[in-house]
């Protein structure tokens, strides 16, 4: 099945992308990718066929409970190395024939009969240069949240890598103007954190 149109939520992450996908994924047009995609990635009718028992009413529920939606970047990083923690955003230049004939086959596997259209959602760098040149019909929405709840929401979170300072992180080196600005205020935290809202929002501009 060729996918067709397929319609890829994207944003900074602790923006909102989660719920607004989870929502998204109630509609009965719409597959989305599982946790299967993540195990097993050679055999994405796996999810295709996980997408059938979800439109069972009590059994859809519950695999929906145990086996939620999510951005799967282990299946992405299986068919294109390097894609799920890039040090800049990904554009057309890093998609090769091998990977986007791949990529496409694999994911025209994961939709069911049903839910024919396919439901993306990534965080981080936006890549729409890479995913453009994956689906040059793909309809992007971008989720943006103020960015002084974005940098408050990630001070909050253990994963996040800016405690350990912009040169261990995954965003790569700070443009000047913005290594100037954190020095400016004594490299406080939760400035990097919004210097890390404004870079992910200037390669999604740059991309658009």
């Amino acid at each position: 099945m060729t996918i067709k149109k397929p319609i890829i939520i994207f944003g900074t992450g602790r923006s909102g992308t989660t719920l607004f996908h989870q929502m998204l994924t109630q509609h009965p047009d719409l597959s989305w990718m599982s946790p299967l995609c993540d195990r097993f990635p050679k055999q994405p009718r796996l999810n295709s066929a996980f997408m059938h028992f979800v439109e069972y009413p009590i059994a859809g529920k519950l695999l929906r409970k145990y086996i939620p939606p999510g951005e799967c970047w282990d299946f992405w990083e299986y068919y294109s190395k390097g894609f799920s923690l890039p040090k800049r955003d990904l554009n057309a230049s890093d998609v090769n024939e091998e990977n986007k004939k791949e990529l496409q086959q694999a994911l025209s596997k994961i939709t069911s009969a049903k839910r024919r259209q396919l439901l993306i959602k990534i965080t981080g760098w936006p890549r729409l240069g890479f995913l453009k040149e994956i689906f040059d019909d793909a309809k992007f929405i971008h989720i943006i949240r103020d960015g002084r709840a974005v940098a408050a929401s990630l001070l909050k979170v253990d994963f996040w890598q800016g405690r350990e300072g912009p040169d261990k992180w995954r965003w790569g080196e700070l443009p000047a103007a913005y290594n100037e600005e954190w020095h400016k205020y004594n490299k406080s935290f939760i400035v990097l954190a919004a210097i890390q809202w404004k870079m992910l929002m200037d390669a999604a501009e740059q991309a658009k």
